[in-house]
């Protein structure tokens, strides 16, 4: 009888037992879920906050546009900066060449294709986003369509495009 007893409390320690991991099984599985929840929700909004900043020369980075020039043809380098003003220097590789500098204000439609500038005490210029094989270019009115065509490497060559988007501000070297 006496064994039947111990045979009973040891059901009765292992039911409780089981019970009790249950419970830690069911509190873990809580956590982990909840963890998984953060986790996600960290990602959709970094996935968000990134998306925001495409294009991100208008909210908190400077976009530099440049038609690598100097040597072969004159160099135009476009500082756009978050606040909605430009700086634009024309140079070229002649040592010693003072590079003129104009700033001034700039706008950017809203499906970002027109980029106005206008400089302080100059006349407004329009350049036309135009993509082409996975380059943006920046033209006037009268290129866009003449630098899609296969014969006009030249024109591409010369025209702006980006040539580094910077988050946070400040300029490479």
């Amino acid at each position: 009888m006496a064994q039947m007893g111990t045979d009973k409390s040891c059901f009765c320690s292992k039911g409780l037992k089981r019970e009790r991991d249950s419970n830690y099984t069911s509190i873990v599985s809580q956590n982990i879920h909840g963890v998984r929840m953060r986790a996600l929700i960290i990602i959709a909004l970094a996935i968000f906050l990134t998306g925001c900043n495409s294009l991100s020369h208008q909210e908190n980075g400077v976009t530099q546009l440049d038609n690598r020039g100097g040597f072969s043809h004159a160099g135009r380098h476009i500082w756009l900066e978050p606040d909605g003003s430009f700086t634009d220097v024309r140079y070229t590789d002649v040592l010693d060449e003072p590079q003129p500098r104009t700033t001034g204000r700039y706008t950017l439609d809203a499906e970002k294709r027109l980029l106005t500038l206008s400089p302080e005490g100059g006349e407004v210029e329009h350049l036309y986003r135009v993509d082409y094989r996975g380059q943006q270019y920046w033209v006037h009115a009268d290129k866009r369509a003449r630098i899609t065509q296969s014969g006009e490497s030249w024109l591409r060559q010369i025209s702006l495009r980006v040539y580094r988007e910077r988050v946070g501000g400040g300029y490479d070297s």
